[in-house]
């Protein structure tokens, strides 16, 4: 009976060091937005912009002695533009901003994690009073970041960025003046990580 038992304990364990576990998974964001003001002239201001927040975040867990993730991202997008006097104006803004992450990691073989985070941040600006007394303002600004941490039983991982930029341009026009403004800003941020760890010997009855 003493034998019997030890057995079946043995052939448990066997089963038990020979599962594994897998955890991947990844998020992105897309911000696009393009402001255009064309002011013949004349009495009064026009004015627009855009503005948007956004915040995304997930988690994903697999359990006793299994791997488990976390993703965050958030930001803050702000456009303006206004125009008023007498004499003519254009202006023109773009703005291109995005990013992702991903993860993923498995307790199988050479337990393997990797994980990665990519923004970028793409701003122009331009104004055009060709003529005449007048304001024309632009701006427009991001603020966001992203943090991520992935577990496994044998490496724990965690990357954070954070970004803030803003693009302004402000013409105040003269009876004869001609002033052009063309500004453009581009942001790009990239981590990566990877990690092997070697599987530990087997001792075999």
């Amino acid at each position: 009976m003493h034998k019997q038992r030890m057995a079946a304990v043995s052939a448990v364990l066997v089963l038990t060091c020979s599962a594994w576990a897998f955890v991947g998974q990844e998020q992105g964001f897309n911000i696009g937005a393009a402001n255009f003001i064309t002011w013949p002239g004349g009495v009064g201001l026009v004015e627009g912009g855009h503005k948007a927040v956004f915040c995304q975040e997930q988690s994903v867990a697999g359990g006793w002695n299994a791997p488990s993730g976390f993703q965050k991202a958030a930001g803050l997008f702000n456009q303006t533009a206004s125009t008023g006097g007498s004499g003519p104006a254009w202006i023109g803004q773009t703005a291109k901003i995005g990013g992702g992450q991903e993860q993923g990691t498995g307790t199988w073989g050479h337990p393997t994690t990797s994980q990665g985070q990519q923004m970028g941040v793409g701003f122009t600006t331009s104004i055009v009073k060709p003529w005449g007394s007048g304001t024309a303002t632009a701006s427009q600004s991001f603020v966001g970041g992203q943090t991520q941490t992935l577990m496994s039983p044998t490496t724990v991982g965690t990357q954070s960025q954070f970004v803030g930029v803003r693009e302004y341009a402000n013409v105040v026009g003269g009876v004869t003046a001609d002033p052009t403004v063309n500004n453009a800003i581009k942001i790009d941020l990239n981590q990566g990580q990877l990690t092997t760890v070697p599987r530990p010997p087997q001792w075999k009855p």
